[in-house]
């Protein structure tokens, strides 16, 4: 949603594409399905697509026809390739480093020690608990996966405070949940306004695009009614005979679409009966 809503194009991408010797780059802009088109046909040339990159959660129709992030296709030959995809790891991976410095750990740490006690077993890290709350989110994965991606990614590790590559996960999978429920959904909103923060400082986020939030409302419940909703049609009759009385026009049976409602909601109600019975009976 982000990515829709402000596009981030890749302008370090380009030079650096075509210092590694790069023949010809397009952004995906209407999809990647017509823009290789394009870019095949400005070259002279034919393609063929034997692996399209699908993002978690995500349909090949929508990796083939989305293009509102404005990624960047790049033509490069085969012995330039593997010196552009390490290149860009390298840019990729380095961003959990950048963004591990940002982060203001010693606030979270301040804002979370009085949920810890001096008494009892030793408590995890604080950054480290923290630093997988904030990966997960930024990741989207569950606590599981994200403990799972943790094990293998130095750069997870590093994010989260370790100095030293380590072999084995520090914490049962179940204490994140746990860590949420001891600390409560108040303490927690102190990371999303901590991720501000650090946006804020590295440039990413100005005081004035926190003006306005857009928000997203497709699965949020709404107060519409269904187009064949017998309320509907109730309002629309009411209206026609308060207009008509107004206009003088003659309006017999002011009290008939009360009666009619009422009919209606009991053959209803009888009708939702008689389907419980039904059931009712074909369990037993």
């Amino acid at each position: 949603m982000t990515a829709q809503l402000r596009p981030a194009p890749p302008y370090d991408a380009g030079p650096e594409a075509a210092a590694l010797g790069a023949h010809a780059m397009i952004d995906v802009s209407d999809g990647l399905a017509l823009d290789v088109h394009r870019l095949a046909d400005a070259s002279g040339v034919g393609f063929a697509l034997d692996d399209v990159p699908v993002a978690a959660g995500a349909t090949l129709d929508e990796a083939l026809g989305g293009g509102e992030d404005y990624e960047l296709l790049i033509a490069v030959g085969p012995a330039e390739l593997d010196d552009l995809r390490a290149a860009f790891e390298a840019d990729g991976l380095r961003e959990l480093v950048r963004l591990g410095e940002l982060i203001d750990w010693q606030r979270l740490e301040a804002h979370f020690a009085p949920y810890y006690r001096e008494a009892g077993r030793p408590g995890l890290p604080i950054r480290l608990v923290v630093g997988l709350h904030l990966l997960k989110h930024i990741e989207g994965l569950s606590d599981e996966a994200v403990c799972q991606r943790w094990e293998r990614d130095p750069y997870m590790q590093y994010f989260c405070g370790e100095e030293y590559f380590q072999h084995a996960f520090p914490l049962e999978r179940s204490g994140m949940t746990h860590f949420r429920k001891r600390v409560g959904d108040e303490a927690l909103e102190t990371l999303l306004q901590e991720t501000l923060a650090a946006a804020y400082r590295g440039g990413a986020l100005s005081v004035r695009a926190t003006e306005a939030v857009a928000v997203d409302t497709t699965v949020q419940e709404k107060a519409i009614a269904h187009p064949t909703e017998h309320g509907l049609l109730l309002t629309a009759i009411e209206q026609l005979g308060r207009h008509a009385r107004k206009t003088g026009l003659r309006s017999d049976g002011a009290g008939v679409p009360r009666q009619a409602e009422a009919s209606a909601r009991r053959k209803y109600s009888a009708s939702l009966v008689s389907r419980a019975r039904t059931l009712s009976t074909l369990a037993i």
